[in-house]
């Protein structure tokens, strides 16, 4: 539990030391390359495309490129019936997935602050003027915004405890010029900063940590917001943190070494604090309530402690099982879902051991 409990007590006694810097230049208005990565978006790119257009940023400043991954649906000719100088396709006719793609432009962005979001995401209409403006400060070298959920309704979800939780680790870790990977759907960095990465490197994981070795503050624009249709089905999600785990993993140790040869301490107090060491939390957890156990078979005072993990891993079972039967029951579930995604984490670690990292990924369904 150290992830949840240790690392926010060790971050709030590093922001003690850190000077909070607040950006008040509305002024500033630097030229924007917002970049998508697409797989057989047709369903959500017009969309996006067209949100990007209705933005307030000025339209002489920012422009938008889709990068087909190989898709085989109409996703190449929805974008190419836009008339707009702004909205360019570049095809990859080979499905080698998002990074290879967002490699592609790498001869596309000159001297500008690439911003990079998803195809079923959408910004405010503010948000670019938000994501940008701490850039005026010239040791910002990427600023990540935020992601929000929309219901079926048109209705934004409130942020849960868990959500509020992480937004308050981002501000800390903010505070002190690093955060331990940025929102792939929204965020942004200097163009002179953008470099090919492997492919098999997610961007938004690997991009905070190589800026932040290179000498530039990493930041958090809570007014920078985005959105998206919220995902009922929590086994999408379970997939997802398994995936998404299994990269990040990946990247966290085979740059390990880079972050100490840097000397880059703050982020890898973060990476460790907020990623490495969730990703293994369950393990914990299970030596917890084995020591416990043998504890209480020779020590009657240690049986009490042995009872309350009995009592709340069976109400984690009662949640998973109101889950799968599509039964909402709020803290019971919520309860569940903390257990189920911690699981879901320590697969993706030890998927990450493998030889070889898949760096494609398919529509999600609903």
């Amino acid at each position: 539990m150290a992830s949840y409990i240790l690392y926010p007590a060790i971050l709030m006694i590093l922001c003690l030391f850190a000077r909070e810097e607040k950006n008040s230049n509305y002024s500033f208005f630097p030229r924007t390359v917002t970049l998508v990565s697409a797989y057989n978006e047709e369903k959500h790119i017009l969309n996006r495309i067209n949100n990007f257009l209705s933005s307030d940023y000025p339209p002489d400043k920012s422009k938008i490129i889709v990068i087909s991954d190989a898709s085989s649906d109409k996703t190449d000719l929805l974008v190419q019936q836009i008339k707009s100088n702004r909205v360019k396709l570049v095809r990859q006719e080979k499905r080698l997935g998002k990074t290879s793609a967002l490699n592609m432009c790498l001869g596309e962005v000159n001297n500008s602050i690439i911003i990079f979001t998803d195809s079923n995401t959408c910004f405010t209409k503010e948000a670019i003027f938000q994501l940008t403006r701490p850039f005026s400060d010239p040791k910002v070298g990427l600023v990540s915004g935020l992601q929000l959920y929309k219901k079926t309704n048109g209705e934004f979800n409130t942020l849960g405890l868990y959500s509020k939780y992480e937004f308050y680790l981002k501000k800390l870790e903010s505070r002190i010029g690093s955060l331990a990977g940025a929102d792939g759907a929204i965020y942004a960095i200097k163009g002179e900063l953008f470099e090919t990465i492997p492919n098999a490197y997610i961007n938004d994981f690997y991009h905070p940590m190589n800026i932040t070795n290179r000498g530039y503050k990493v930041v958090f624009q809570k007014n920078a917001l985005a959105y998206e249709e919220s995902d009922e089905s929590f086994a999408n999600e379970i997939n997802r943190q398994i995936r998404i785990t299994t990269q990040s993993a990946y990247i966290f140790r085979k740059e390990f070494l880079n972050l100490i040869v840097n000397k880059n301490y703050k982020a890898l107090i973060c990476y460790t604090g907020h990623k490495a060491m969730r990703w293994i939390t369950i393990v914990w957890l299970f030596l917890f309530f084995a020591i416990n156990l043998i504890q209480a078979t020779f020590y009657s005072s240690y049986r009490e402690l042995l009872i309350l993990q009995i009592i709340f891993y069976t109400i984690c079972l009662i949640g998973s099982f109101s889950n799968f039967l599509k039964i909402k029951l709020p803290y019971i579930c919520m309860m569940s879902n903390f257990i189920e995604i911690n699981c879901a984490m320590f697969v993706g670690f030890v998927k990450s051991f493998k030889k070889e990292i898949n760096s494609t990924w398919n529509v999600r369904s609903k």
